[in-house]
C-alpha cells in the first residue's frame, strides 16, 4: 500500500507530466508535419 500512497501524494505531479510529455508529443508531431509540408 506504500506505492499507492506514493502515487496518491503525486498525482498532481504524474498528471503535470503526462500532459507535459503530450504536448512535446503534440510539438514533435507539428514539426515533423510542417518539414513534411515544406518545399525542399
Amino acid at each position: 500500500m506504500k506505492i499507492m500512497r506514493f502515487l496518491f501524494d503525486n498525482h498532481h505531479l504524474t498528471r503535470k507530466s503526462h500532459v507535459f510529455s503530450l504536448e512535446i508529443r503534440h510539438l514533435k508531431e507539428n514539426r515533423a508535419f510542417s518539414l513534411q509540408e515544406s518545399p525542399t
